[in-house]
């Protein structure tokens, strides 16, 4: 089971530890609601507080607002407060001169940072965490630009299990498309439509990385 999996990767690396705060991003995909439902599974056993935060980042007029509320009732129906930020991207981007995405991750972790800071604040004892779904995605696109960058062969090992950012300390465990999906929708956290299209997803990205490889090599010998 999934579950098993990431509670073996959590121990291993040490990732969360009894009577924490976990501020956790939620977005309301099927990599954070996974991430979400091994942490509600957790939490008794661990003691923790868990504090989801979801991010409108209004870049889909209608589809934004019905993720929005589709994470607020989630959280409402777990009896857990959702902390909820809309931040116009698309502005914030053209003010900052970077892409949408770039604006879209600022806008995310500026959110978890503050309430991580907020919690801090209230409670100075408390260990505060971050935790943040990886996916396929995210793992390719880290890779793709190491690679472009002349990465060695430790760029392939792509995103880091915890990191140290701002004071806090950010998690990335192990998510949805690193396991069977049909095991994610007996749990409820995805559908069968959304299999086919995860499934295409990564397809996409593996033929994508293994260009980007082919035509590096291509330019080495080139140049040799």
């Amino acid at each position: 089971m999934p579950a098993e999996k990431v509670r073996k990767t959590i121990e291993e690396y040490n990732l969360i530890q009894n009577n924490q705060h976990i501020v956790i991003g939620l977005s309301g995909g099927p990599d954070s609601m996974c991430l979400f439902h091994i942490l509600l599974r957790f939490r008794e056993e661990y003691n923790l507080t868990l504090h989801p935060v979801h991010v409108n980042h209004k870049f889909r007029p209608g589809a934004a607002e019905r993720d929005q509320q589709f994470v607020e009732q989630f959280c409402a129906q777990k009896g857990i407060p959702c902390r909820t930020f809309v931040v116009d991207c698309g502005r914030m981007a053209e003010q900052l001169g970077m892409t949408s995405e770039e604006a879209g991750r600022k806008a995310r972790y500026d959110a978890f940072y503050q309430v991580a800071g907020e919690i801090a604040k209230e409670r100075p004892e408390a260990q505060v965490k971050i935790a943040v779904a990886q996916n396929a995605n995210d793992q390719a696109e880290t890779i793709l630009f190491r690679l472009l960058r002349g990465t060695g062969t430790d760029g392939l090992a792509g995103i880091a299990y915890e990191r140290q950012e701002r004071g806090f300390s950010v998690i990335l465990p192990p998510s949805a498309l690193r396991y069977p999906l049909s095991a994610l929708n007996t749990l409820g956290v995805i559908n069968s439509n959304s299999i086919c299209v995860l499934k295409l997803l990564m397809i996409f990205c593996v033929s994508l990385l293994l260009c980007c490889i082919a035509f590096k090599s291509m330019l080495q010998s080139f140049s040799s």
